[in-house]
């Protein structure tokens, strides 16, 4: 049985540290939305501050 757990939250919120305890805890995979959208946003200079441009969103699709 396959089982996928979701976490969404604001901001700042835990999820990452929740999906890593549960990760170490059962053994599952990670997989974070930074794996995917990090070298998209880092590729266009995304400093974590300075608000991304609306277009960037359809690159991470």
């Amino acid at each position: 049985m396959l089982t996928i757990t979701y976490l969404v939250g604001p901001p700042a919120s835990g999820k990452l540290t929740i999906g890593l305890e549960l990760s170490a805890m059962t053994g599952a995979a990670l997989i974070d939305n930074h794996l995917i959208n990090d070298p998209i946003f880092l590729a266009y200079g995304a400093d974590g501050r300075t608000p991304l441009p609306e277009w960037i969103w359809d690159l991470t699709a």
